[in-house]
Formats: C-alpha cells, structure tokens, sequence
C-alpha cells in the first residue's frame, strides 16, 4: 500500500482511554469485572497460541480481547465508518522481537539465540522435575491454587494440576522453537498490509485512534553468580528489543494513519509461573482495559 502521510505532518491524537490493571487482586479489577466479563463472554477472542498464521482480529463493531502478551506487542486502533456513527476496532498479537530482529547487529541475533538455547534447557529441567513431583504424588492429593475465574484460591487435584504444568512448559518450549524466515516475515507484512488497508477503507480517518499494548522487560536476578555477566547482557538486549518492537508499531501506524500512538501501559517486569499482559476491547465505548497477569 502506498504511504498515505508520507507528505503530512504526525496529527497529534487525544490520549486513549485505558485502563491499566495491576493483577487480578487490583481494586481496579473488581471495578471493572463485569466489563471484562462481558468482553469474555461475547467478543472475539485473538488467541495466539493456536494461531496458524493470523496475528490481526477482524475489522468489525464487536468487542476483542487477547490473553497473555509477553515478549508480544500489538496494537488497539478505534475508527467510525464513513457512513454511520458505527465505531469498528483491531486487536493484534504479534511477536514483533523476531522482525525487528531484521534491523539487529548478527552478533546479538547470536546472543539472542543463545538466550533461546538457555530457556529451552530451563524448561526441559523443569519438566523433568514436575514429573518427578507427580511420581512422589498420590492420586487424591490435593493443592491450593488461584483461581483467575473465580479470583480465589480452590483445592485441586495435584496430579491435575502438575499435568498442566507441564502442557504449559511445552507449549513454551513450542513457541521457543518458532523460526521467522524471510518469507514467513514477508507473509506477515502483507497480512498487516491487507488489514490496515481494510481499516483505512473502512473508517473516517480523522476518527482513527490507538493505542500499543504487550511487551517485557524481564529483569533476571534468581540466576547464579557465574551467570550475572550474561545475565546483564540478556537485560540489556531485552530492553533492546523491546524498544524496538515500540519503535516498530510507531512507524508502521504512522504510515497507514498519520500519527505515532503512545503505549497503554509499561512492560512487564517480573516473571512468573503464567504471567502476560491481557488486553480487553470494548470497541462502541473506545475502551482498553490491560490486565497484568502478574504483579509488577
């Protein structure tokens, strides 16, 4: 698609209403809960786990949420048709470290997949100690655990849950062992490309707001002592990368819509057992509520 604004200054836009949620024991939560539900129960649900090549929602009037953005970023745009009051939205999730990785000296592209190799091991060590747990467990062995449904802690059976502890490390080590080729990436520019094209098509553009949402920067500090000179490097290059999926998202909305959208939210910070950011999208109110799944 042709640069729209190419010739035209940045237009400066109103700041998006968002609501940030720090976890789901935030008084903001309970505020916002029943918004939140409802998104659940009757949006689309952009789920990129299971996603064979769609990293875009529809464009459409309906409510959108996606759960646990970690080293994924994504943006939020709002518009109204330009024959009706009608306001349609957009939801992406996209793992936007691999592309900017494109514009990355090959010596951290180096080091960034040394990091993989690290993780990989990491999950693998855990695995193998989960499944240790379960041959030391009984069958009616009980375990609290939260709840994110019922925001509370209920008794489960711990075999069951030492189970799903282990689908989840997989499907991680599944997401690790996820390669962008050249060709992958080009494919994945041109779903962006058709998708903002259809936006801008759609909408009126002088309606058009957004907003970037997702990211990390995670801050190792449990590792060992022989390990704080790779670790310092590994944070480094995570902010690194996450500074330029930022900077990613900034261009490519101006190109299409004519402004530099400012971030919901800051990144996470702290790892945990499941930990993301999820993003839920009440699109005729233009409302954006991120939910840390764990605290800062």
């Amino acid at each position: 698609m042709k640069e729209i604004f190419s010739e035209v200054k940045e237009i400066k836009k109103p700041n998006m209403n968002v609501a940030v949620i720090n976890g789901y024991n935030d008084p903001d939560f309970l505020k916002y809960k029943d918004n939140i539900q409802n998104i659940q129960e009757k949006g689309k649900f952009l789920d990129y786990d299971s996603m064979e090549s769609s990293h875009f929602s529809s464009v459409d009037s309906r409510d959108k949420f996606s759960k646990r953005l970690c080293d994924c970023t994504g943006v939020v745009l709002f518009g109204k048709r330009k024959e009706s009051d009608e306001t349609v939205s957009l939801i992406s999730h996209v793992d936007v470290i691999t592309e900017a990785m494109r514009n990355t000296k090959p010596e951290r592209i180096a080091k960034m997949l040394s990091y993989k190799e690290a993780e990989k091991a990491r999950l693998k060590l855990i695995i193998e100690k989960i499944k240790r747990d379960i041959e030391n467990s009984t069958d009616e062995e009980e375990i609290e655990m939260y709840d994110d449904d019922l925001e509370m802690d209920v008794s489960r059976n711990k075999i069951e849950c030492l189970n799903e502890e282990i689908e989840d490390s997989l499907q991680q080590l599944k997401n690790l062992d996820r390669d962008v080729s050249s060709e992958e990436y080009e494919k994945f520019e041109k779903e962006m490309d058709d998708v903002f094209s259809s936006f801008v098509n759609l909408v009126d553009l002088k309606t058009v707001t957004g907003t970037i949402v997702g990211g990390q920067i995670i801050k190792e500090s449990e590792l060992e002592d022989e390990a704080g000179e790779i670790t310092a490097e590994k944070n480094r290059t995570e902010a690194e990368m996450y500074d330029k999926s930022i900077v990613f998202w900034k261009e490519r909305i101006a190109k299409y819509f004519g402004f530099k959208p400012d971030v919901a939210h800051p990144p996470l910070t702290f790892r945990r057992k499941k930990h993301g950011t999820s993003v839920f999208v009440d699109t005729q109110k233009r409302k954006v509520f991120a939910v840390y799944e764990s605290v800062q």
